[in-house]
This record gives structure tokens, C-alpha cells and sequence, in this order.
């Protein structure tokens, strides 16, 4: 749900032709088989969203002319590395997305109606209108399993035959087991209050399990029972890879990645060499000594020593990526936003897939050297069986996210997602079908008219939803976002607002085909999910596109003698929230404690900590409530 990709160029982000196909960056979700985010973050989306602390009294704003103040407050006693919060069950962890629930399509006497249907895959989540079963109709070749648990699951792993095991969070069964190929689910104790994101085994016995605050689980008894580990991390781990019963590594926020060689006694940082923005989102080791790891923008990480060193790899694309799997030593395959990439030969070449991507994948897996599935937003599930190089699309029945996959032997595979779903094929990988043969989803009708405000008003029928698309999705507050529509009445007006009631975007008019292509700069507005709506003012018709804000500090000047002041502007905060500033690491030395504004802003000064070393230096900026974090250099000259 969903901070990465900021760097893409307007150019590579989106590709768009008459009729409609675009590619890009999506919207995400932290996974673990991939997101968040991602989905990932998915969910996309880095901190926990919680009730908005009230207004305070004075706001700080960050201008260029504005004189530096600052709200100080007592810093809380209790660190981001702590147990996490009793009411985590009622939280949204860290960069993660939730998708709702896609709401059925109503007549006006209540009953379900099969109605204009439009699912929209692409770089966003957009509303999954109904069908006539609803969300969760089955699919040929694609069965849903009765888990009996509500919760949302993001890791799947299956470390003997017929025996897996799901993770996931919220609900009451955030550990799922089967021992009978899904037949039955049977709920572990041992993740209280804990979101989980992935899971691995190193053997029939050993497995581990990563997730919020820089948790890890592990098992001895393959999964049965689950223990706490001790954790270097305190913040969200978002994949692990384990190519022994002693020997995992995982990944998460700020570029981090964990490595344990006796079995989780000890778990130690690695040096991943990427910068702190780049969350690592996926991982796979062939071997206990040759691992891969995957995120954001395009990141590609390898090692052949057991992680004593990572080489960057050049993946050819700014888009995140979010699950990787490596069937064999040199053979893998990377999924993220709208993009497969395949490598034959360790990472030296990653080529992209031959295939005519508009999806946000968060997790791929390879149950042969040859036969892949790869899953992600609105319940898409697409298959390879020539290694990767072109892909077919499977309908898996869910318009609800799927945001894992595995394999148990060369033709099972379970995906999971949101809502306790779990789904199994038995069969193979569909036959690929090149990208020519896409076609762009027919235009929709409407029978909704525009009111005064341009909000469009039913006449019987549901308002029509179009194909909006936003990218990048995280973004920062004052970064430029690129949105793409479609599907609009020719030459038609159209409004956009943020959060329906929020600020205006302004208004543009569409070409001939009902389309357009704008770029805005994004406003200031709180940490965590948002929506863009598009209203075509003589249509009625209405486009969404969800994004999430992530947290910006800008430090002015970016460099200064030790006991020097400096001006600090942040962004992307909770509402009203008190924000701890560090020195060099989040938990290291605290500066100051600032409370941010009704739109999660804040301006204030500190002084470098005296007797600092000259170099560079970083400065971290933790929001206390939403536990939303980010970094800034500093250079302290002598």
C-alpha cells in the first residue's frame, strides 16, 4: 500500500496510445512473495497509520520566506524498536495499501445487478465493480479455499508436499497451516498483534516468518509452533529467503537487509550498499551462498559470497519491484510494476518480458525451470511456461488483491490475498499470448448526469467508473505526478479533486478520443492513503486513482560546522503529531521533538550535534504516532 519510483522520468513511467494501453508504475502494496507493497502495499507504503491526534493550536508551514519555528513537546520514553502497540489489530502498518473490499454494484432496490462491469488493471487500485456472484466467483482452473479465517495473507510457502503455510495480519488467524493440499486450515498461535509479510522455509522443519516493527518468527516443527526472535530491526521486514535450515535472509525499510546463519540466534545487518530509500521488497537464494534482492526503482541486488557482499545489477527499468523467483542458479524472474524481467545468466542481462504488461505484480513463483505464475492487484494471475519470456492471463475468479504465490511441486500452486482468500490450481501455466493481441477495454456508457458541482448524479444506474491512472503512487508532498484518463466523453471538461471534499486539482478538457495526460504537483497533505478523483462534467463518468503520501524531511543548508543551525522543512507526517529527529540512525541520538501540523507539516531549526566528526551524516525524521520515517543528508564540514 503501495517512496519508491520518485525518480522515474515522466517519459518511462507511462505509455499511452489511442485506444488505451498504458504501462508504468502502479499503485502499491508492500508483499512479501512480493508486497507491499508491496502492496503493497502490496500496501504500497514508511509508518503506521493510526486516529489522527487532534488539531493543534498553530501549525508550521514550510515556505521560503517563512521564519523558522518550532513546537517542542516532550519525547515519548518508548522507542520505534519496541514491542509494537497493543492496538496494532487497528492499525495499517508501514507503506502498505489495503485494498478494500470492492463494494457490489446495487439497484436501487438493494439486489445485486450485473450492470456496466468495469475491473480496471493498471497502475492503480481502482474499484472492482461487481459481477453477477460477486467478488469471489470462482474461476476455471482457479478454486478457493476455505480457510475459515478473515485475515489478509502475504506470505505463502510449502516446505514438504500437501503441507504450506500462510502468514499474513489483523483477523484472529494470522498463521494458517495445512497438512492435506488445503483441504483444511488450522490457525498457530504466536503472531499476536503482528502484521507479517513473508515466510520461508529451509527444510521441511525450519521456517521463518518476517513483518512489522522488524519481527521474525520462527519454527522448528515446520510451522506447527512459532516463536519470537531477537531482532536488530525496528522497522518492517517485507521478504526472507531461507536456502538452509540455519541460513535465511530478509529484507525491509531504509535498504536493509538481516542475515542469520545459526538458525535465528543471531540475526546481523549486511552491508546492501543501496541508499535508504530503496525498501527491499523481494528475495530469493538459489543457493546458500547466491541470493537476489528486489525494490524500488528498479533496484536489483546480488551476492555470491553469503552477503558479505551486494553488487548492483542493472534491471533496465525506474519501476518497483516487488517479488523475485530463481528457479535455478542463474535463471530468475522479477515482478513489480507493469514489468517481468527474466535473467539466464545471474543478472548479468535482464530482459523484459514479451508481454503487454498494465498490471501491478507483487508476487512471482516458478514451480519448474519453465513454469511461473505471477500474481497482483485486482486478483490478476498471469503464467509462463517458456521461463518467463512470455506470459497468458488466468482469471482467478477475486477482484480482491492477491499478493503471494507458491508452489508445492511442478504444477500446484496457492496464491493469497485479502479477506482470508486462498486460491489452488492444479493445472499449468496459461498459454502465452503475445502483446498484440491486447485490446484496450471497450468504452463504458452511462446514464449518470453531472450536477452543478460537476459531481455526477445517478438516474437509475450506478455512475460508470473509467480507467484514471497515477504515477509514481507513493509520493512525496510538492512532487510531480503524472495522471492518465480514459474512456471520458470527447472533449469534455473534467474536474479533479483529491479525497473527493480535499483541494482541487484544477480542471483540463479531453481530446477527441476522451482521453488526457496531465502532470500536477502533488499539495500538502497528511501521511498515508489518498484518492484522486476525475468527474467528467457532461458524462457523469468518474475516474479514482489511490495513492499513498510518504514522509519528505528537507534540511536547509544541507551542510554546516558541528553546533551549526540549520532549518528543517517536513512533509508527509501524521496530523498534529510529534516527530522525533535523530542523528546517524532512527534510534541513534535525538536532536529535537517537533509536532507537525494539521497536514502533517512542520518547520523548525537545530543545531548539528556538537563535536561531530566532518562527513557525511544522516538526519532521521520518526513520526511517533503514524510511525511514518525518513532520512535526509548532512554534510558536516569543518
Amino acid at each position: 500500500m503501495i517512496r519508491h519510483g520518485e525518480r522515474i522520468a515522466v517519459t518511462a513511467l507511462l505509455i499511452v496510445a489511442i485506444g488505451g494501453v498504458v504501462g508504468g508504475p502502479a499503485v502499491s502494496q508492500p508483499a512479501s512473495a512480493a508486497y507491499l507493497p508491496h502492496g503493497s502495499r502490496m500496501l504500497t507504503t514508511s509508518g503506521e497509520l493510526v486516529t489522527p491526534a487532534p488539531t493543534p493550536t498553530s501549525t508550521a508551514t514550510w515556505t521560503a520566506s517563512a521564519t523558522p519555528t518550532a513546537t517542542l513537546t516532550s519525547l515519548p520514553t518508548a522507542t520505534t524498536t519496541g514491542t509494537p502497540p497493543t492496538a496494532m489489530a487497528t492499525t495499517i502498518p508501514p507503506s502498505v495499501t489495503v485494498t478494500p473490499t470492492p463494494p457490489a454494484i446495487s439497484s436501487p432496490s438493494g439486489t445485486p445487478t450485473s450492470g456496466p462491469v468495469s475491473t480496471v488493471i493498471g497502475l492503480t487500485s481502482p474499484t472492482a465493480l461487481a459481477t453477477p456472484c460477486g467478488a469471489l466467483c470462482p474461476a476455471a482452473g482457479w478454486s478457493r479455499l476455505n480457510t475459515g479465517s478473515t485475515s489478509g495473507f502475504y506470505g505463502l510457502t510449502c516446505p514438504a508436499p500437501s503441507r504450506c503455510i500462510a502468514v499474513g495480519y489483523y483477523g484472529t488467524t494470522p498463521i494458517l497451516t495445512t497438512d492435506d493440499a488445503g483441504a483444511t486450515w488450522t490457525a498457530r498461535d504466536g503472531a499476536a498483534n503482528l502484521y507479517l509479510q513473508a515466510v520461508a522455509c529451509g527444510g521441511p522443519s525450519a521456517c521463518y516468518s518476517v513483518g512489522n516493527y522488524g519481527a521474525i518468527l520462527a519454527s522448528t516443527d515446520g510451522g506447527y509452533g512459532w516463536s519470537r526472535q531477537s531482532s536488530p530491526m525496528g522497522y518492517d521486514l517485507y521478504a526472507i529467503a531461507c536456502p538452509s535450515a540455519t541460513i535465511c535472509y530478509a529484507g525491509g525499510v531504509l535498504g536493509a537487509i538481516l542475515n542469520t546463519t545459526d538458525g535465528g540466534s543471531a540475526w546481523t545487518f549486511q552491508r546492501s550498499g543501496t541508499v535508504y530509500d530503496n525498501y527491499v521488497r523481494g528475495l530469493a537464494c538459489p543457493a546458500v551462498t547466491t541470493c537476489y534482492a528486489v525494490g524500488d526503482g528498479g533496484m536489483i541486488l546480488a551476492t555470491t559470497d553469503g552477503g558479505s557482499t551486494w553488487q548492483a545489477q542493472s534491471s533496465g527499468t525506474p519501476a518497483r519491484l516487488f517479488g523475485i523467483a530463481c528457479p535455478t542458479l542463474s535463471h530468475c524472474v522479477a515482478v513489480g510494476d507493469g514489468v517481468v524481467l527474466t535473467t539466464s545468466d545471474g543478472g548479468g542481462v535482464w530482459s523484459p518480458a514479451a508481454a503487454n504488461l498494465r498490471y501491478l505484480l507483487v508476487g512471482v513463483s516458478c514451480g519448474t525451470a519453465t513454469a511461473c505464475y505471477a500474481v497482483g492487484v485486482n486478483g490478476i494471475i498471469i503464467g509462463t511456461t517458456d521461463g518467463g519470456a512470455t506470459w497468458g492471463q488466468q482469471d482467478s475468479g477475486t477482484a480482491y488483491q492477491l499478493s503471494a504465490i507458491t508452489s508445492d511441486g511442478p504444477s500446484t500452486y496457492y496464491a493469497g490475498g485479502l479477506e482470508g482468500s486462498i486460491y489452488k490450481t492444479t493445472g499449468s501455466p496459461p498459454t502465452p499470448q503475445p502483446s498484440s493481441t491486447a485490446t484496450a477495454p471497450a468504452p463504458p456508457t452511462s446514464s449518470a448526469t453531472p450536477s452543478a458541482t460537476g459531481v455526477p448524479v445517478s438516474t437509475g444506474t450506478v455512475t460508470v467508473a473509467v480507467p484514471l491512472y497515477m504515477a509514481p503512487a507513493p509520493v512525496t508532498v510538492g512532487q510531480a505526478a503524472t495522471l492518465i484518463g480514459l474512456h471520458f466523453a470527447a472533449h469534455e471538461a473534467v474536474s479533479l479533486t483529491i479525497d473527493v471534499a480535499g483541494p482541487s486539482l484544477g480542471s483540463l478538457t479531453t481530446d477527441a478520443a476522451g482521453s488526457f495526460g496531465i502532470t500536477r504537483t502533488v499539495p500538502v497533505l497528511p501521511y498515508g492513503p489518498h484518492s484522486v478523483h476525475a468527474w467528467g462534467l457532461s458524462s457523469g463518468y468518474l475516474g479514482t486513482a489511490n495513492f499513498t503520501i510518504k514522509p519528505r524531511l528537507t534540511p536547509r543548508p544541507t551542510a554546516g560546522a558541528a553546533g551549526s543551525r540549520i532549518a528543517l522543512g517536513g512533509t508527509g507526517f501524521g496530523d498534529g503529531e510529534t516527530v522525533r529527529l535523530s542523528w546517524d540512525s532512527p534510534a541513534g541520538q535525538v536532536l529535537l521533538g517537533v509536532v507537525s501540523g494539521r497536514n502533517g507539516a512542520f518547520l523548525t531549526t537545530l543545531a548539528l550535534p556538537s563535536g561531530t566528526p566532518a562527513g557525511q551524516h544522516w538526519l532521521y525524521a520518526i513520526g511517533q504516532a503514524s510511525h511514518a520515517v525518513t532520512a535526509s543528508r548532512v554534510t558536516v564540514t569543518l
